[in-house]
């Protein structure tokens, strides 16, 4: 069947822009189209003012604030295919849904999980079930029916053993933080909290505060007690996280057992709930409680 002429036309367009905006890349006229992961999507590259590539690529379709950084925001261009994280005019993250550009190992919009594990080998899973990182390596794929359908580039960074595939299961576990296991764990991971804060009526217990991670370990006895969870990247199965409304929370886990001072309770779940205007600012993991977890404590986040 032949490709009608309007299509072919709007083909050559896309073409002609993307190489139009890619073009402060120099040399080798394949990296144009390359992804490579930590650093840039083709001429667009990591830690550059994003103001100065906004002139080649002109109207943005939308701009919208970020939902994890008050100072960011995401500017999407609809006809690239492309995202952009921009805090402070510098570009922090990039992401692309078009299958005009390749990863160095041979990776684009398109190609298979096998051919994505193939690539790279295993990787650091997220709260997001469709969702892989690669931490290591600055690069992470989003799927839809087992095909990358975005492919996310940001800064490298060491895997976070701590923080795992975020997801919050009730009663057990945040991430690869686990109740019960020792604090050498989250030491050798995470090194020395931001701050200490001793817990009121309970000799040897504090509260342990990592604010660069948004978590705070509650540590008795040498061990993790419990986790209370201010960064809105940890999620439950049922993407209930910082930020989500009273109502979802409701929907999902039922009336809560108890309410008190801005908590919600879950004994039973060994989850609580801290809200502010019906929205959930803080989540609390826990293996059983007979009282309410309390009030924030000053200067704990």
């Amino acid at each position: 069947m032949p490709v009608p002429q309007s299509l072919r036309v709007a083909l050559v367009v896309l073409l002609t822009m993307i190489i139009a905006v890619t073009a402060p890349v120099r040399g080798d006229s394949s990296r144009r189209s390359t992804i490579e992961g930590g650093k840039r999507v083709g001429g667009f590259e990591l830690g550059k003012k994003f103001s100065e590539y906004s002139k080649l690529l002109g109207t943005a379709t939308s701009t919208t604030q970020s939902d994890v950084s008050d100072n960011a925001k995401l500017v999407y261009y609809k006809q690239f295919g492309m995202w952009f994280f921009v805090k402070k005019d510098l570009i922090n993250g990039i992401t692309v849904a078009s299958p005009l550009f390749t990863t160095t190992e041979g990776v684009k919009v398109g190609s298979s999980q096998d051919e994505v594990t193939g690539a790279y080998g295993q990787p650091q899973s997220t709260a997001r079930t469709n969702d892989v990182l690669y931490p290591e390596k600055g690069i992470g794929f989003s799927f839809e029916n087992g095909r990358v359908a975005r492919i996310y580039v940001f800064d490298k960074e060491a895997r976070d053993l701590a923080r795992g595939d975020a997801r919050i299961v009730p009663g057990s576990r945040v991430g690869g933080l686990q109740l019960g296991q020792t604090i050498d764990f989250v030491l050798k991971q995470w090194k020395n909290p931001t701050q200490r804060v001793a817990l009121p009526n309970k000799p040897g217990a504090e509260m342990w505060s990592y604010k660069s991670k948004g978590v705070i370990v509650i540590v008795n006895n040498g061990r993790v007690e419990g986790l209370r969870i201010f960064s809105k990247d940890f999620r439950t199965g049922q993407d209930i996280r910082v930020g989500s409304t009273r109502e979802d929370v409701v929907r999902v886990y039922g009336k809560p057992a108890r309410s008190e001072e801005g908590y919600e309770l879950y004994p039973t779940r060994g989850l609580a709930f801290g809200y502010q205007k019906d929205q959930v600012k803080e989540i609390w993991v826990l293996e059983s409680y007979e009282g309410p977890p309390g009030p924030a404590t000053k200067g704990g986040k």
